[in-house]
């Protein structure tokens, strides 16, 4: 099980280089700002809303989203099940999302654990539709002594549109959180969406603030 593991974590380490260092035609840079509320109904049972705004180079909007979501909880194998809505106005158009996530996390080491999850997204906006498969792995480490959290993930977008399906993007993040005090905490990162994979090498380079708080 921990050559296992020690092949997953390799494989994220190369191709967060891959994706860190590719070239695009195209480099946009986008700032994501986020505030999310969480309430814990019971020791299994979650609900979320939050809002997010995003702008291009601190000078232009780009989009406003709000959604909301609820999450399950299984102790006993660490694994959660959930479902999310997301409404995003973009500029000359608005889309929706259905979402249903799964993930499941284990110790690495001390303070490190593996984070694997899967989300199946339905979207649509004007005439269009489509499904999305979204696999993704992330590290995340405890500092000893401190409540701030380093991590890293790496995920995969598999789009699927009337009779084609293709891997549309890789996203790979890297950030830190931390809790201020209690029910409070913060995440600042930065995020890196490689698209075009099979034509024009297209890339965007976003810097996410984050607040959430528990309700």
């Amino acid at each position: 099980m921990l050559n296992f593991l020690k092949l997953i974590v390799s494989i994220c380490c190369l191709s967060i280089i891959n994706l860190s260092f590719s070239q695009g035609d195209l480099n946009t840079l986008e700032e994501r700002f986020s505030l999310d509320a969480q309430y814990k109904i019971n020791k299994r049972w979650k609900s979320k809303v939050g809002l997010d705004y995003r702008s291009l180079g601190f000078q232009s909007y780009s989009s406003f989203i709000f959604g909301g979501g609820i999450k399950y909880d299984l102790p006993k194998i660490d694994l959660d099940l959930g479902t999310s809505y997301r409404f995003q106005q973009k500029i000359g158009y608005n889309e929706q999302r259905v979402e249903l996530t799964a993930g499941w996390d284990t110790k690495i080491v001390k303070r490190t654990k593996l984070d694997l999850g899967l989300s199946e997204q339905f979207n649509w906006g004007g005439d269009e539709f489509e499904f999305v498969l979204r696999p993704k792995i992330e590290i995340e480490h405890k500092i000893k002594g401190r409540k701030i959290y380093p991590s890293t993930s790496l995920e995969g977008f598999e789009t699927h549109k009337m009779n084609s399906r293709f891997i549309e993007k890789y996203r790979w993040q890297l950030g830190v959180g931390f809790e201020a005090f209690e029910d409070h905490s913060f995440y600042i990162g930065y995020l890196r969406d490689v698209t075009g994979l099979y034509s024009t090498l297209n890339s965007t380079n976003a810097i996410q603030l984050a607040y959430k708080i528990d309700l």
